[in-house]
């Protein structure tokens, strides 16, 4: 009987550590996700240059046009 306790503090001492340990494993990205996710970054910047390229032509040509209109 004076076994009992060791064994119950055991298994909440097991459930604990494994709850920690996939807490830890689920929360830490790995390498390879983390490449894809600057990869994806890096694309996004990208993304996000070229399209403040054409804002930026595309309000010229409104201002082309706009000019053209009131002249």
């Amino acid at each position: 009987m004076a076994m009992l306790p060791i064994f119950v503090f055991g298994i909440v001492v097991g459930i604990v550590v494994t709850n920690i340990y996939h807490m830890y494993k689920t929360e830490t990205p790995s390498e390879t996700r983390l490449h894809m996710l600057e990869k994806e970054l890096e694309q996004e910047k990208k993304d996000k240059e070229m399209l403040d390229k054409l804002v930026n032509k595309l309000y010229a040509k409104i201002d082309e046009l706009e000019h053209k209109i009131i002249t």
